[in-house]
């Protein structure tokens, strides 16, 4: 068997979304014959709460090597808090110990964090052994802000680094199409077959595990509402989809008040913020009258207690952003909750063509051309019709969804480091 390094500080017990795509590669990695060795902090340096009921997902075989890390303690003095850079030379330190030791074929680094990009860079260029790039989002994104912002800095420090990691890397992994050809794009010299495109993953076993562990929903029980929940952070450029959403929810006050006082609408875990001071969600519903149907709680939640909302919600509520190439790793779960779901996704996003092969969601789309705005009345129509009564949900095709489970997707995975091992990539 051979052994691929996972370079990913921000591994279990932490569980922030982009932790969950290491932890499926790592999971399933065995079956394809790849053994992982996970580098990750340890989790006194991680800022946000260590979730130990997550950490059971993790298979007990995966081989996990704990690092050190500058404390945000002290280098938030200097505006840095990043996990990635406060951790690199650490991570660093590590994977030089375990590739000096023992056979290592490839090295994986899944982003973000970005900045362990680097550790691959090094690892090739010291002992010749292959990394391969995982981008779930972008290291380079739009600029927005002037020099006197951290995010402008951030963004030079990208724009400085990522040419020379992308080169030499053995391998690309996008999670869309979209994600590869940006990079092409800004990257001419990288040639079509050094990309492959792995969507995220659905994992049925997290649910398994959830309905036997079901945490305690301490938001709502019974009462005779009709509760929509959307679970995870509230985007940026997901406010247009926010706002056609409330103006459908203010078209229902004015014309069906029944129906209107029945509703709830839960926004649960809208920013990353360890400690929220601020909500993102109920402004814009103040904005639009609608903010007696809707409840916020900026905080983030533990990965299990968010899913377990989703298991009592009575439908689950999805927001695409702007962005045409948008992932939201949310579709999984809500549709693997099989609760009713309402999701309003741009039409060039991955997650429309999930929602319609699995026809597990009451879809509305939208385009650059016909934007989000232009479809209130279709959104209006479709909480009617998931809230009526009579609502039947159609039956989820459980055999498109395995298409996209985490085991498949790690199977591509695994074609990849097959290459670069074999020296078939660079």
């Amino acid at each position: 068997m051979k052994t691929v390094l996972i370079v990913m500080p921000q591994f279990a017990p932490s569980s922030y979304p982009n932790v969950n795509r290491a932890r499926f590669f790592a999971a399933h990695l065995p079956e394809f014959g790849w053994k992982p060795v996970v580098i990750a902090v340890e989790p006194r340096y991680l800022e946000e709460p260590p979730d130990w009921e997550y950490a059971k997902l993790v298979p007990p075989s995966v081989e996990v090597v704990r690092t050190k890390a500058w404390s945000a303690r002290w280098t938030r003095l200097v505006g840095v808090g990043d996990i990635g850079i406060r951790s690199l030379l650490y991570q660093w330190g590590a994977a030089h110990r375990l590739i000096s030791g023992r056979q290592i074929d490839a090295v994986l680094i899944p982003a973000p964090p970005w900045h362990p990009f680097l550790v691959g860079l090094w690892a090739r260029r010291r002992f010749g052994v292959p990394y391969i790039l995982d981008y779930t989002d972008p290291w380079v994104t739009p600029r927005r802000e002037g020099p006197f912002k951290k995010s402008f800095w951030f963004r030079q420090m990208a724009l400085w680094l990522e040419p020379g990691v992308v080169k030499e890397a053995a391998h690309i992994v996008t999670v869309s199409d979209g994600g590869a050809d940006d990079l092409r794009r800004r990257y001419p010299f990288l040639p079509e077959d050094r990309f492959t495109t792995i969507p995220l993953g659905a994992e049925r076993s997290d649910f398994d595990f959830l309905r036997k562990n079901r945490p305690r929903n301490r938001f709502f029980k019974g009462g005779g509402r009709f509760r929509f929940v959307y679970t995870g952070a509230m985007l940026p450029r997901a406010y247009d989809t926010l706002r056609a959403v409330f103006t459908a929810l203010a078209g229902i006050r004015d014309e069906n008040r029944a129906l209107y006082d029945r509703l709830e609408f839960y926004f649960v875990g809208t920013t990353y913020a360890v400690d929220p001071k601020t909500p993102l969600v109920r402004p814009v519903a103040e904005e639009f009258g609608v903010a007696d149907r809707v409840i916020e709680h900026p905080k983030r939640l533990p990965y299990l207690e968010a899913n377990g909302l989703l298991l009592d919600a009575d439908a689950v509520l999805g927001l695409g952003t702007t962005e045409k190439h948008y992932t939201a790793s949310k579709i999984f779960p809500a549709i693997l909750s099989g609760r009713p779901l309402v999701a309003v996704y741009h039409e060039a996003s991955s997650v429309t063509e999930i929602a319609r092969q699995t026809r597990a969601a009451e879809l509305v789309s939208y385009s650059d051309a016909e934007p989000v705005g232009t479809k209130v009345a279709e959104i209006r129509r479709v909480i009617e019709k998931v809230a009526d009564p009579g609502y039947r949900k159609p039956e989820t095709d459980w055999a498109v969804l395995e298409k996209y489970s985490a085991r498949n997707m790690t199977g591509r995975l695994a074609a990849v480091l097959d290459r670069a091992a074999a020296g078939g990539e660079r």
